[in-house]
């Protein structure tokens, strides 16, 4: 599983950079498998993020394995910075989005 972390936390980097312009760090992860706790017994690895020499925004990815998805989302006291504004922005009403429409929203 810890491989599978680090190629997902390596692709997510890479495509955040391209999307949003910034390189972010990862300083911690959950990884959820078989927990009828979460998300319906969902297999997910949950990463949390900042941008790269910045403690704010703090950014968070729950890697929904069973569902192929990705979703994202921002701490509240980041909301003045222009990425967490993107992201609130695209953010449905449980304030995650999902990060491949960030692909299609912000070219």
């Amino acid at each position: 599983m810890k491989e599978s972390e680090l190629q997902i936390s390596n692709a997510l980097s890479k495509d955040f950079e391209l999307l949003f312009g910034n390189k972010i760090n990862f300083y911690n992860s959950i990884v959820y498998y078989d927990d009828p706790n979460f998300r319906q017994g969902a297999t997910a690895i949950i990463l949390y993020a900042t941008i790269l020499n910045d403690k704010d925004p703090k950014i968070t990815f729950e890697c929904l394995i069973d569902f192929n998805k990705i979703l994202v989302k921002t701490n509240k006291e980041s909301e003045s910075g222009e990425i967490a504004k993107r992201i609130k922005k695209a953010c449905n009403i449980e304030g995650l989005a999902e990060f491949n429409e960030f692909s299609t929203i912000y070219k």
